[in-house]
């Protein structure tokens, strides 16, 4: 998990050629502050002591609000400074685990182990951060949309790192060994390869920016299927749902 965080979601964000090298180590610092605080603060909410001992499940729990938060870093790549990131992370994190807790499980009793929870709320997060920091003004932001050819190659690095992780974070939350773990990080392995083959068939050539839609939307079955993955689906469904997800995603992108 952690190779996604750090070396997955730092490397694809490095296909923006001035803020690559930032987005990287922004990244790190995300995940190294992060990590520490959302196992204090699932922690503190879940054994309700100062004295809190983890386990592997922690560790987890605690991976999956530090990947909402560099889920919303992507949208602010360039815009944010490092202390504006670390209390962005503090931030969030302390927002993610107050909604799963509080509002979730808490009040709507609503036991959600998928992954889809994690995307819904960074992706709104992110937007509601997007419109506080504002549109970039700075020559050097609007300069830093552009991609090379170094960058790109970095970028589809990091997804396929990603891509190759993506399965066991699907079924991390869930009990270790458990045939509805395993079913899970099938049922994504199939979702991933259907929005894979469907994102490369799809998609036009030549056409601006064929690395971000191929790329993306090759993720797209991941995120899609995250919600249902311990669900017995079939390889087919399973294919089905990451084909779809990999269609609209190429939509939106070449829109």
């Amino acid at each position: 998990v952690l190779t996604l965080l750090i070396v997955g979601m730092g490397f694809t964000y490095a296909y923006l050629k001035a803020y690559g090298l930032s987005a990287i180590g922004f990244a790190f610092l995300q995940v190294a502050l992060g990590l520490q605080w959302a196992l204090l603060v699932n922690g503190w909410m879940q054994q309700h002591t100062v004295e809190l001992s983890f386990c592997m499940k922690d560790f987890v729990l605690a991976s999956a609000g530090v990947f909402a938060c560099l889920i919303t870093f992507g949208v602010l790549v360039g815009k944010t400074s490092p202390m504006q990131t670390l209390m962005l992370t503090l931030f969030e994190v302390a927002c993610y685990f107050a909604n799963k807790d509080l509002f979730l499980e808490g009040l709507l009793d609503v036991h959600d182990h998928s992954t889809i929870s994690v995307f819904v709320f960074a992706a709104y997060f992110g937007l509601a951060a997007s419109l506080v920091y504002g549109p970039s003004h700075d020559a050097v932001a609007l300069a830093g949309v552009v991609g090379g050819y170094h960058t790109e190659l970095f970028s589809f690095l990091g997804v396929l790192f990603v891509w190759l992780n993506f399965p066991n974070f699907v079924g991390g939350s869930l009990a270790v060994g458990s045939a509805e773990q395993k079913l899970a990080i099938i049922n994504c392995v199939f979702a991933l390869l259907g929005s894979s083959v469907v994102s490369f068939a799809i998609t036009t050539i030549p056409m601006h920016r064929l690395f971000t839609s191929v790329a993306f939307a090759s993720l797209a079955g991941g995120v899609a299927i995250g919600g249902v993955a311990n669900f017995e689906l079939k390889p087919g469904g399973a294919v089905l749902i990451g084909g779809i997800a990999g269609c609209i995603a190429c939509w939106c992108f070449k829109s």
